[in-house]
């Protein structure tokens, strides 16, 4: 398989990179929303407007937005 952002060689949807990046996308948003109740898609947003949000972790957002996956996948 290739990840769906980057064509690297993967096991699943998302090489090592992006997967690592979307775990800690999936950690943060913990956080945030005991903090602010932001929702999944509001969440993403700001991560892909953030200018200090890492350019993995933004390329993941951005998927998940382009596919409208929820926080539970």
């Amino acid at each position: 398989m290739k990840c769906s952002i980057c064509g690297r060689k993967s096991e699943g949807e998302f090489c090592d990179y992006h997967l690592l990046a979307y775990r800690k996308l999936k950690e943060a948003y913990v956080k945030w929303k005991e903090a602010t109740d932001i929702s999944w898609t509001e969440y993403l947003s700001e991560i892909v407007k953030n200018p200090f949000t890492g350019e993995w972790s933004k390329e993941v957002a951005k998927k998940l937005l382009e596919d409208g996956k929820d926080e539970a996948k």
